[in-house]
């Protein structure tokens, strides 16, 4: 062998072990096949329902043009006539693999509204124009409703779902990002990791909590902290233990824990390098930080962002963000009471669970601390308070 044929075969050789790990990955972007979770990093949290978008985009273009495999994965359009999955309708065209199989590799697409059939695993996209109604205890690839989205009971979704009004069953598990246009509701005990929507709705909703002065006082000066009137903020240098109904204007930075009475109102910002724990009916006009986790009790109003390194607990009503100002929710654990209100996003970075009819704080048996988990937060989010 020549030297030049040697070199060679040394660059195709090296070249071949670089790509072997991209392989999956190469497949997947040409013919997203396999039925597995995606990760969700903080640049995903950025922007929900990207997937949601860029598919029904693709998905429109290639019923414009008649096309019957979209990404190389065979396209079935139904028509009104053909989606009734129940047994006094027509029955649901599958193939005699697929119903020996008990699940579909190829995305369908329906005009109007649609119940899918039960006891059967759909492991490319669904799509209908209006309504989508999901299968008790199905597992779904991604769901996308021009209108409302129903996820029955005990059915999950591994990598999105979306629709105009999305409406989350007792039992379901959302394994990637779940988003809406307008509202999103969770009816019971539920498993999520990335939530999104201008109004997240967690069981019933509760009665509003009272108006508040508009006009607050300095803390108490017996307390443990250093005032920098010309920064608007304030350093407790220990662990700080708030009286019940205080308020404040201007943020608040402990280097402990930090633990907020009932009824506190602070016009600014919270961050803890440790616990920070808000009392039932606090009030926080700005953002709430902290390394380790974050409990808020029953009816308390946070106006920007709860992000925690560790957990977040939000007790039974408690209100995240407002109508137009939308906020985020973060941490690698996450537990949600009933009656809370979210305008924005909930992200779970490893688990978020949805309680029903839990009084209080959402759990009374607290998630370990793992801040090795933490997501990574933006820089904006990390300078906050």
């Amino acid at each position: 062998m020549t030297v030049p044929m040697t070199w060679l075969a040394l660059f195709s050789l090296t070249a071949l072990v670089l790509l072997l790990p991209m392989l999956p990955a190469l497949r997947e972007w040409r013919r997203p096949r396999d039925a597995t979770p995606l990760h969700i990093d903080a640049q995903d949290a950025l922007d929900p329902d990207l997937l949601a978008r860029r598919f029904a985009d693709r998905l429109a273009q290639a019923l414009r043009e008649s096309a019957d495999h979209l990404n190389d994965q065979p396209l079935v359009r139904l028509a009104e006539a053909a989606q009734t999955a129940g047994p006094a309708g027509h029955p649901w065209p599958l193939t005699a693999d697929e119903q020996a199989r008990g699940r579909s590799q190829r995305l369908w697409s329906a005009a109007g509204s649609v119940q899918l059939p039960a006891h059967i695993a759909f492991h490319a996209e669904v799509a209908a124009d209006d309504d989508l109604r999901s299968a008790k205890g199905a597992t779904y690839r991604a769901l996308l409703a021009g209108r409302q989205l129903w996820l029955a009971e005990g059915s999950q979704v591994l990598r999105w779902a979306h629709g105009h009004d999305v409406v989350v069953a007792e039992g379901a598990a959302i394994h990637g990002r779940c988003t809406a246009q307008q509202r999103l509701t969770l009816l019971g005990q539920a498993r999520f990791q990335l939530l999104h929507a201008p109004l997240l709705q967690f069981g019933a909703p509760l009665p509003p909590e009272p108006e508040v002065p508009a006009v607050l006082p300095q803390p108490d000066a017996t307390l443990p902290i250093e005032w920098h009137a010309g920064a608007g903020r304030g350093v407790a240098h220990a662990d700080l233990r708030m009286p019940p109904r205080h308020g404040w204007q201007g943020d608040l930075v402990g280097m402990g824990q930090v633990q907020l009475g009932e009824g506190c109102h602070a016009r600014g910002s919270l961050k803890a390098r440790r616990t920070l724990t808000a009392g039932a009916g606090t009030r926080i006009d700005g953002h709430v930080i902290a390394e380790g986790a974050i409990e808020l009790g029953e009816g308390c109003l946070v106006q920007g962002v709860v992000a925690s390194e560790t957990a977040v607990r939000l007790g039974r009503g408690c209100r995240i963000g407002l109508p137009g100002r939308p906020a985020t929710v973060t941490a690698p654990h996450i537990e949600v009471a009933e009656g809370v209100v979210v305008h924005g996003t909930v992200w779970a970075g490893e688990q978020g669970l949805a309680l029903s009819g839990s009084p209080g704080v959402a759990s009374a048996n607290p998630v370990p601390p793992q801040p090795a988990l933490s997501p990574t937060l933006p820089p904006d989010l990390k300078a906050a308070a």
